[in-house]
């Protein structure tokens, strides 16, 4: 085997070293893709409670799926931690941009007594207030009559 002049005659064990750093940087790149991925989406959540679902509606589907951004987001901080310390920055940041919003969805302290309100579901069945039968029973009027009694603080 002839080498050319100016070219040197590369080893096995170095072209499995190239191989190497080339599939470490493609999964690398990929996993960075995919935190910036993440961290957009979870900005996009955090700009969901300003936006009007009326006019916009894809940033609230992004506000939905918040939790499950967040803990995303989590474990690629924890992922980059493990292999690049600096990367790492990246969602932690995006995570502390919207460190408020975590307390809509997780209570860590309970601040002083919380009010208890009572509500009433009430559901009667009228079954169209029998309009197709011929019936002694009339449904419309015992509806109203219960109606008036729990306006009159009898139930």
């Amino acid at each position: 085997m002839t080498v050319l002049p100016g070219k040197k005659k590369r080893s096995s064990s170095t072209r499995v070293r190239t191989s190497g750093r080339v599939i470490k940087r493609f999964v690398r790149n990929i996993l960075l893709a995919v935190n910036f991925v993440l961290v957009i989406a979870l900005l996009l959540a955090y700009l969901s409670v300003y936006l009007n679902p009326a006019t916009t509606a894809f940033p609230a589907l992004f506000g939905l799926a918040y939790p499950y951004l967040v803990a995303a987001n989590i474990i690629m901080a924890v992922v980059w931690i493990l292999f690049r310390k600096w990367f790492a920055l990246i969602s932690v940041a995006a995570i502390a941009l919207g460190f408020g919003y975590i307390h809509n969805f997780i209570r860590f302290t309970n601040h002083g007594e919380e009010l208890h309100h009572d509500l009433k579901v009430m559901s009667y069945n009228v079954r169209l207030f029998n309009i197709y039968e011929e019936s002694e029973r009339n449904s419309y009027n015992k509806m109203l009559q219960l109606f008036r009694k729990e306006d009159s603080g009898i139930l």
